[in-house]
């Protein structure tokens, strides 16, 4: 966390009490957004914030204000968290509720989203004074105020298994199976190809033909749901779709695994 002048935050709260004043007098009906930010490493840790200048003792989500005519709520919860905190969103993200709230004068409808980070490093802007990756159940916190956001949030958060989208040639139509049915058994939810190119199934979709064209992108939808990818690479092969995929995949900040490198175990 950089240094910062100790009158910023000063600053930041005389200006929020004023703002606070106008809210009372005008009531102007305002939307936002807060994040529940899932860490990249699957293990179920979300990210809690506190700010410099509202609350600054009480751990939150990260999120702000958006108008509905400009942008949609999803846009608007990628720009926050790349605002207030560098990073970037991997996955969909998920409205979990909408709330109507009046405490501070204004009314206000704060949709309440979660995704999954790209990174685990982040880089707080002037707005907060602190963030850290938590255990859903708040243990982490140690008793240490929390915002309602942050336990609706949680209350409504599903504990989903992890994604998984596999890739690769399907002529090995067998470590497709077999790794389907391993990773199944382990609690992940497993996208694999639905058509076979090669082989007597994938008679009529040629290399280069529009219905392999539209597997292809499919595929990538595929992997847009997806936590992570497991490239299949039987005996070293990666043909070029499947190189495609991966490049896809990399630049969306998916984790990228490989049969070579990390191989499976069948359940006995």
């Amino acid at each position: 966390m950089p240094n910062r002048s100790p009158l910023l935050p000063c600053l930041l709260r005389a200006g929020h009490q004023l703002q606070r004043l106008w809210w009372r007098v005008r009531r102007p009906r305002t939307f936002g957004v807060q994040v529940l930010l899932r860490h990249p490493d699957r293990s179920g840790r979300v990210l809690a914030v506190r700010h410099s200048y509202a609350d600054p003792e009480r751990w939150t989500l990260p999120g702000g204000g958006y108008r509905p005519r400009r942008e949609s709520a999803q846009d608007a919860a990628r720009r926050e968290v790349r605002e207030e905190l560098g990073l970037e969103v991997t996955s969909t993200l998920t409205v979990l509720t909408t709330k109507v709230s009046s405490a501070s004068g204004k009314r206000d409808t704060v949709t309440v989203l979660t995704g999954t980070a790209a990174s685990a490093d982040a880089h707080l802007s002037y707005e907060l004074r602190d963030a850290r990756w938590i255990r859903p159940d708040l243990t982490d916190l140690a008793g240490e105020p929390t915002s309602q956001w942050l336990r609706t949030a949680l209350e409504h958060a599903p504990e989903r298994p992890p994604i998984v989208c596999l890739c690769g040639s399907s002529r090995f139509r067998d470590a497709f199976a077999q790794a389907n049915y391993a990773l199944t058994l382990a609690g992940q939810i497993v996208l694999s190809i639905g058509v076979p190119t090669h082989g007597a199934d994938g008679e009529g979709v040629s290399q280069g033909s529009a219905a392999k064209i539209a597997l292809g992108e499919l595929h990538k939808r595929k992997i847009d749901l997806a936590d992570w990818v497991y490239v299949l690479d039987v005996d070293g092969y990666i043909g070029e779709s499947t190189r495609s995929e991966i490049a896809y995949a990399q630049q969306h900040g998916k984790p990228v695994r490989y049969l070579s490198q990390q191989p499976f175990e069948l359940p006995a």
